[in-house]
């Protein structure tokens, strides 16, 4: 792929998508991203996330995570620069995102919705330590809501909540 392996991966990720029967499959955006505390209260992550999670018919997705607000700064930040200041380097890391290939399997069929687990295998990951790695998320779909749990025990007391963008 030579030196733009990402590019060609997202460009083939949009162009291999097409309808598919699945209602997982389409563009969703995070309404809220909740945290469970040790005491049982619900709290937002981190403060507040906003993002998207993707699924196409091929089986590929992605997903995108920030802080609330992220878009919204003063800084310059120039993209593939390694020598601009540390306080812009250290913003950007208030991103999370991955590309997967993905896989479904399905629990019940709940009335007006899918239910299940959806395996991710990590193609791309803004962590190079998760790279390759494969996750697995138990879903729930009701009409335009999807909802999201990590099965994986660090991340299982997180849950987030998706709006589907027509």
């Amino acid at each position: 792929m030579g030196r733009y392996p990402l590019i060609l991966l997202l460009i083939a990720f949009t162009a291999c998508s097409s309808e598919s029967d699945h209602p997982i499959v389409g563009t969703w955006k995070l309404m809220s991203m909740m945290e469970e505390a040790p005491s049982g209260e619900w709290q937002p992550y981190a403060g507040g996330m906003q993002g998207y999670i993707m699924y196409n018919a091929d089986g590929h997705m992605a997903l995108h995570l920030s802080y609330e607000g992220y878009e919204d700064t003063d800084l310059s930040i120039d993209n593939f620069d390694p020598y601009q200041a540390r306080e812009n380097l250290e913003y950007l890391t208030g991103t999370y995102h991955y590309i997967a290939e993905y896989s479904i399997e399905k629990q019940s069929s709940p009335i007006d919705g899918e239910a299940g687990i959806v395996t991710h295998k990590r193609i791309a990951h803004s962590n190079p330590n998760d790279w390759g790695a494969v996750v697995k998320r138990e879903f729930e779909v009701y009409n335009d809501l999807l909802t999201i749990v990590p099965l994986e025990e660090e991340n299982s007391r997180i849950l987030l909540s998706f709006m589907r963008v027509d």
